[in-house]
């Protein structure tokens, strides 16, 4: 003979206390660490014990899905004060729905920032390469004005291996 319990619909109504560490508000689950000027971390609560982990660069933590995503599509984050930039306004467009425009970052030469609709979002060119505004796209680095130096350190960098 087989021991069959019942489920009581009684059960289903009680619900366990979120029971919070000084780490963590559950004892499982992830959640968003700082505020909407600093998305790029969140934490991950297991046992009540908290372990930080941070969202690759460019994007934020979106508590909505549980993921990181770009810094736009998280409503409690300011993209433009995360990322350190404002996408210029633009005044006469070509393109009918969503607007893309390319800018190059002041900080260095392997990033840029996709603006999509007014929103930026944080792009990197790779190593060896850089973005060269000419062509809208990343370049070998020795291809962009203000980045030359840069190719010639990793020329360098090659020579010394050998």
């Amino acid at each position: 003979m087989y021991n069959v319990q019942r489920f009581s619909p009684l059960c289903a109504k009680i619900k366990k206390p979120a029971d919070p560490s000084p780490d963590c508000p559950h004892q499982y689950g992830y959640f968003k660490i700082g505020d909407d000027k600093n998305c790029g971390q969140f934490m991950n609560c297991v046992d009540g014990r908290g372990y930080v982990f941070n969202c690759p660069e460019g994007l934020a933590f979106n508590p909505e899905i549980y993921r990181c995503d770009w810094p736009d599509q998280v409503s409690d984050c300011d993209a433009e004060a995360f990322l350190g930039f404002r996408c210029p306004e633009v005044t006469n467009s070509f393109f009918r729905g969503g607007e893309i425009r390319f800018y190059r970052s002041n900080a260095d030469c392997h990033h840029y920032f996709l603006c999509v609709n007014g929103h930026p979002r944080l792009q990197n060119c790779g190593k060896g390469n850089a973005f060269n505004e000419l062509i809208d796209a990343c370049d070998a680095a020795e291809n962009v004005t203000g980045c030359e130096h840069e190719a010639k350190a990793r020329i360098n960098e090659q020579v010394q291996l050998f």
